[in-house]
């Protein structure tokens, strides 16, 4: 399909850069932020080894 075979066809990494207003101290917003990683859905699904199922009709 015209692209290599020997490297990885996603993306090497991700980073997610966030402003948030909030009356909270950097620490807290760290915290808030790793708290939400934790809890994500789609974070917990790129980080782990989630099975896929392709089906054709």
């Amino acid at each position: 399909m015209g692209k290599s075979k020997y490297y990885r066809a996603g993306f090497q990494g991700i980073k997610v850069i966030t402003t948030i207003e909030a009356d909270m101290s950097k620490e807290e917003k760290e915290k808030f932020v790793n708290e939400i990683d934790e809890r994500c859905p789609i974070a917990d699904n790129i980080a782990g080894i989630t099975p896929i199922e392709f089906v054709v009709k």
